[in-house]
């Protein structure tokens, strides 16, 4: 089958290729596990599978061996199973667990039953994959805040594929906070600014320009950083959110910075190190912002994907897939997606075409 092939962790113009792989077979205790064989008709990719191309963060992520084929949220029909839910010839939206996910970039794929959702026919495969876990994730943070329609919301980085989602899910009632609440996001780019406006954000700050820091919105009620790490931790102290006392959170979806070097146990322990003792820290001295992270959010499961999908079909979601998608599935097109996400450059998710 056709697939895309990593022959080694390196720059992705040398070791990123389209080519020929053996076709997967579930296990032979499929049933018990839930596999189901996919044939993928559209794949999107996260920064962790571009992290794992590089490398940087071995000593906690591995591949399963070379070559090995990225990426696991994928839309496809169900080619086989012994799971009634996901019977053959449905349609579905699957994503990975936290262990992370391979496979998934070729023509066809294994997936989890407990990590995959129906389809509904009003969802393109291309919009399903965009959704898969970045949308999850994005409710999940979401929902760990329980927004007041009266809170002051900043979001970080908010262009990508999580922000894009958390923007739009932060004025839902029952999910957010309501559309009175208050959201300001950031981006650099005249694409950015115009693509969080036509999402309902309230006041996009181009941080080349402006230092959100600084802005007069000050402070807020919560933060949720999905691309700064430890300097918007140290700006969130230092004023710019309230604290603990007053109802300040902090949620670090990125607990450093965007390219997270792990080479040793050293690296692993000195970056695990302060995201814990922060949690800890914030839990007592509460002048300080309660400072959460993804860790404490919970995992990304069917379910989760199951209530994405119905927020999309009731209008209140939609998927925000990069301009460049969805990219076609040659070696050309696979590469142009993940130097796009290694150079930060994607205005929403980036997806490949498989069929």
């Amino acid at each position: 089958m056709k697939a895309a092939l990593v022959s080694a962790c390196g720059e992705v113009d040398e070791v990123l290729n389209v080519g020929t792989a053996e076709a997967p077979t579930r296990s032979a205790n499929a049933a018990a596990s839930g596999e189901l064989l996919v044939k993928v008709h559209a794949c999107s990719i996260s920064p962790s599978e571009w992290r794992l191309i590089s490398g940087d963060a071995d000593i906690i992520k591995k591949p399963p061996g070379f070559p090995y084929i990225p990426s696991l949220d994928v839309s496809g029909t169900v080619l086989e199973s012994d799971t009634p839910e996901f019977a053959v010839g449905a349609e579905i939206v699957a994503t990975w667990d936290n262990v992370g996910g391979f496979g998934g970039m070729a023509e066809q794929c294994i997936v989890k039953a407990s990590l995959t959702a129906i389809r509904p026919e009003q969802i393109s495969p291309v919009d399903a994959a965009a959704l898969a876990n970045s949308a999850g994730h994005a409710l999940l943070a979401v929902k760990s805040q329980r927004i007041a329609p009266a809170d002051r919301v900043l979001v970080l980085g908010a262009a990508g594929g999580v922000g894009s989602c958390i923007v739009q899910l932060l004025k839902v009632p029952g999910v957010g906070g309501s559309d009175s609440t208050h959201v300001t996001a950031t981006s650099a780019t005249k694409e950015g600014k115009d693509l969080l406006m036509s999402l309902g954000v309230d006041r996009v700050i181009d941080y080349s320009l402006e230092k959100w820091w600084e802005t007069s919105d000050l402070p807020f009620d919560v933060i949720v950083d999905c691309a700064e790490g430890t300097s918007a931790w140290q700006h969130a102290c230092d004023g710019a959110l309230k604290p603990g006392k007053d109802g300040g959170r902090f949620l670090a979806l990125v607990q450093k910075e965007h390219r997270i070097i792990m080479k040793s146990y050293w690296d692993f322990t000195a970056f695990l190190v302060p995201v814990f003792f922060r949690q800890l820290w914030t839990t007592f001295r509460t002048s300080l912002p309660k400072y959460q992270t993804s860790m404490t959010m919970g995992d990304v499961t069917g379910l989760v994907l199951r209530d994405v999908l119905d927020l999309v079909v009731d209008g209140k979601l939609k998927a925000i897939v990069d301009p460049h998608c969805p990219l076609p599935f040659t070696t050309e097109g696979v590469r142009t997606a993940f130097k796009l996400l290694a150079e930060r450059k994607a205005h929403g998710k980036l997806v490949v075409q498989i069929d």
